[in-house]
Order: structure tokens, then sequence, then C-alpha cells
């Protein structure tokens, strides 16, 4: 018995064919959609306080976040949330909507601004670091750094808060106030120096704020952290002995300008910083300590060591004598030449 096959019309077939074909290719598509595509350039933009929607939309424009600043003005002037954008400091990226952009100014998220303060630096020359990174006012800074009343609230005895502006790297919101950020130097400052630190500055007879003098001194005699403990056993000895300190960077610090070089007679200036003519600590900090130095100031090191001459290198040469330290001092001057 013979079986009849049907033959396949070939409308049908072809329509196998199509739908085959179609399928091949929306597989290609989903699969190169698929790909990661490669992040867009990042961009940081500074809208001003009080700014329009014309001059943030040509900022915008010119910094290719938006394609027209036009289109921007309009967006806002329909949407009615001119008045509504934040000032503040924004990371986008090229080629952002009109819509994405108004939605991130209005909502205000900003990214936060960052000062990195180092060990070692004085009042002056952080408010110099801050306008800079925060936008602060520096002469307002600077009144409030040395308002004595201020300081006294802070937990401070000095006459300012040089040396309590603890270094580190600090992150704050855009339109952070001066006050502000005195207050979170000074707290981290309190931070660190802890009841346990009071209490071993009370065991060797000194107040926190003489701590704090000495550890600023270290901080700006040394280089190498290793040498801290060294450096503040030579001045701990020297104040038992009731000996001068003579410490440069006192002196650097009574001069109106920083020398990299000091002479014979920058040593005799008249100041009661200049720890070459007056014995004891110097009224004050002169710099901002780090832990290390601080540390150091509260635990010196267990040497017989008085003297100590830089070597040029970062590094000292400590000794026991006047002797031994002339020597070295001679022999550092032989290697020059």
């Amino acid at each position: 018995m013979r079986i009849r096959i049907k033959r396949i019309p070939k409308v049908f077939i072809i329509f196998l064919i199509a739908v085959s074909i179609a399928g091949i290719c929306y597989n290609i598509v989903v699969f190169l959609g698929s790909k990661k595509k490669p992040p867009k350039e990042e961009v940081i933009v500074e809208i001003p306080d009080g700014a329009s929607a014309q001059k943030i939309g040509k900022m915008l424009e010119e910094e290719e976040v938006i394609t027209s600043a036009k289109r921007f003005v309009f967006h806002t002037k329909i949407t009615g949330e001119e008045k509504n954008i934040k000032a503040g400091r924004y990371l986008f990226h090229k080629g952002m909507s009109v819509r994405q952009v108004l939605k991130t100014l209005v909502k205000g998220e900003t990214i936060a601004l960052s000062a990195a303060i180092p060990e070692g630096l004085r009042l002056k020359e952080v408010a110099e670091i801050l306008e800079s990174k925060l936008k602060i006012d520096r002469k307002k800074f600077l009144k409030l750094a040395n308002d004595k009343k201020y300081a006294a609230r802070m937990g401070i005895t000095g006459k300012n808060f040089e040396g309590f502006l603890y270094p580190n790297t600090y992150e704050f919101n855009y339109g952070v106030t001066e006050k502000e950020v005195i207050e979170r130097f000074v707290r981290e400052f309190w931070k660190v120096f802890n009841d346990s630190l009071k209490k071993r500055a009370e065991e060797i007879g000194f107040t926190v704020y003489e701590v704090v003098t000495l550890a600023s001194m270290i901080e700006e005699e040394t280089m190498i952290e290793k040498e801290n403990p060294i450096v503040s056993q030579v001045y701990h000895k020297r104040l038992k002995l009731d000996r001068a300190l003579e410490c440069d960077a006192t002196v650097q610090f009574a001069l109106p300008k920083h020398k990299s070089r000091l002479l014979y007679k920058d040593l005799k200036v008249k100041s009661p910083y200049n720890t070459y003519i007056h014995k004891g600590l110097p009224p004050g900090p002169i710099a901002s300590p780090g832990k290390s130095a601080i540390i150091a100031a509260l635990y010196p090191a267990d040497t017989d060591f008085l003297y100590y001459v830089a070597k040029g290198d970062g590094s000292h040469i400590f000794s026991r004598t006047a002797k031994e330290h002339y020597k070295a001092i001679a022999k550092l001057r032989r290697s020059k030449k």
C-alpha cells in the first residue's frame, strides 16, 4: 500500500525561513545589546549659590553634561524648579538628559568636599588649604581660629587654636561654615588625645597644652617618624637640666618668613618663641602635630642624648656630649665640601 506524502507548500517553507532568520537577527541584537557599554566620562560641576538657570545651563553645556543650555532653561521654567535647585558640588557624566540633571540638582545630590591637612602646618597654612578646597572665607576662619575665648570653650587653654587643628583628611558638605570646620578638627584632636593620654600627661607633670607644644616642636624638627621619641628625649632631658631647648623650628616660627637656612643672627631674634635665648617650652604650639609626635612627647626614648644635628637627608646624628656634637658637625661640614 502506498503512503502519499503531501507536498509542503512553497509559501509555508518561505515563511519558516523568514521566521528563522528573524529569530537569528533578534538573538544577535540581544547579544550585542547585553554587552556592557563603556562608561561615559564623569564631570564635576560646582553650582554656586543663587546661580540662575541660564548660568547653570551654560556651565553644564560647556562641560558637555547636557547638549543644550536653552533646553535646560526651558525645562526649569515649565516645571517651576528653578528656585529649588541647590548649590553644591555635583558629579555628572557627559551626555545626560536635561530631566536627569534637573532631578539631581533639585534633590541636592551633591558630593563631599575633601581637604587633606598634613602634619606640621600652621594656622595660616591650614586656612589657605581650606580656602582652596572648601571655598571658605580665609579671613573669617583665621579670626575664629585666633579667638581665645572660643578656644577656651573648646577646652584649649592657649590664646588660639594653633596646634589643635588635628591633621587628617576630612570630607565636608558644600557650604560648610568656618566654625563647623574648626569644631570638626578639634573634635578629632580630642578623639586622639583621649583620657589615657591625659593621664600620661599628668604622670610626667605636663599639661595637655604643654604636651601639644612639645609635640609640635618634634613634628617640625623630624622627618623620620622613628626619630620622634629620640628628639623628644633630648628636649625632656634639657628641660630637666634647665637648659635651653635650642629648637630651630621655634626660631622659624618667630621669624616673619620661613628661611631655607637659619643664620647665626636669626638665633638672636627677640621673641618668646626663640628657644635659643629663652629656657623652657615656648609660649605655645608652633604647628599642628600628628599622633606620632604627640605619643613621642608623652613617651620619650630611653637614651642619654643631649644634642642632635641634621644630616641634610631628613635624619639626624645624636650625641651625648658637646664634644661628640661638635665632632658630628665638623664631619658633616667636611662631607659637604
